[in-house]
């Protein structure tokens, strides 16, 4: 069975980063969910995740409606860690995403 650490699991807004201590050397598996809005109709809004800078997922929706809240299609996103201090952050994938106090963010590590 995979050992599972939650990273994130807070409310909004984006962006926001934490700072975690690998227990891992080799690949890993991190789970983004969360939810989002837009003032702008019929565009795509998201959840963007970086590692120590570096994009490595983001996890989307297309947005029919403007101003209504809506879940983002979570992802599983593989990479690799080394032994030591990360910083994962998560953030806005475009300008027409919004986020505030109504929205809710989770990552998980999977090892």
């Amino acid at each position: 069975m995979d050992d599972v650490i939650v990273l994130i699991n807070q409310i909004g807004p984006l962006p926001f980063s934490v700072t975690f201590d690998a227990r891992a050397d080799g690949p890993v598996t991190f789970f983004l969910s969360g939810s989002a809005w837009t003032q702008t109709s019929n565009t795509e809004i998201g959840i963007g995740m970086e590692l120590d800078g570096v994009p490595i997922g983001s996890a989307v929706i297309f947005a029919n409606a403007a101003g209504c809240h809506m879940a983002v299609v979570p992802v599983f996103v593989r990479t690799k860690l080394t032994f030591g201090q990360h910083t994962l952050s998560l953030l806005p994938t475009n300008a027409t995403t919004t986020t505030d106090l109504n929205d809710f963010f989770h990552v998980s590590l999977h090892l």
